[in-house]
């Protein structure tokens, strides 16, 4: 199902804006936005979980658990309908990274992957191996996401190694020795 072109453009300006680091703009454009999810094929994203994301990185500990526990409350909805839903699960594992639950966020990455498997669609599969390298970055598992993350920047497809490199999410690994290595060998 693709986004609107407001949901697309909003989307791509919060993205921007938090890649860049400019955290108050990105959370004006989240509180400006009349989205009530942000969804495509490869994910399912409630603004409050953007919004604690975004939060985090700023250090807002308090006000980033509150948005990421709305994100979560609203996600766990859905997994109660519709268990089988990918996005769900990928979703509530970036929720459960958010709010330092390092068990549970890697569970849930770990299921939204399993349940849209690289065989079903290559270029959706890698989204959601991404998804769950971003997880396990977050949880404290760098090897692991290290393990993913040097596949994922080698496969054709829509993962960017010039995004994942710059982009504060991925912050846990920029100065793992690993992640130096692989950055020598993509830069150009």
């Amino acid at each position: 199902m693709p986004a609107s072109n407001d949901s697309q453009r909003d989307l791509v300006g919060i993205q921007l804006a938090r890649l860049e680091g400019r955290y108050e703009s990105a959370l004006q454009l989240l509180a400006n936005t009349k989205v009530t999810v942000f969804q495509a094929q490869e994910f399912y994203w409630p603004p409050s979980l953007l919004q604690g994301q975004i939060l985090r990185l700023m250090g807002r500990s308090g006000q980033a658990r509150s948005a990421c526990e709305k994100a979560g409350t609203m996600l766990q909805s859905k997994v109660e309908k519709d268990g089988r839903e990918h996005r769900y699960h990928a979703a509530l594992g970036l929720v459960h990274a958010c709010l330092g639950q390092g068990d549970d966020a890697v569970r849930e990455a770990t299921l939204g992957s399993d349940l849209y498997p690289v065989s079903r669609d290559r270029y959706i599969g890698l989204e959601f191996v991404e998804n769950l390298a971003l997880v396990l970055a977050q949880a404290g598992r760098t090897e692991a996401a290290l393990d993913r993350l040097e596949v994922l920047v080698t496969e054709p497809g829509n993962i960017s190694w010039y995004a994942i490199s710059r982009d504060p999410l991925w912050q846990a690994l920029w100065e793992e020795p690993r992640f130096q290595a692989l950055k020598a060998k993509l830069s150009y």
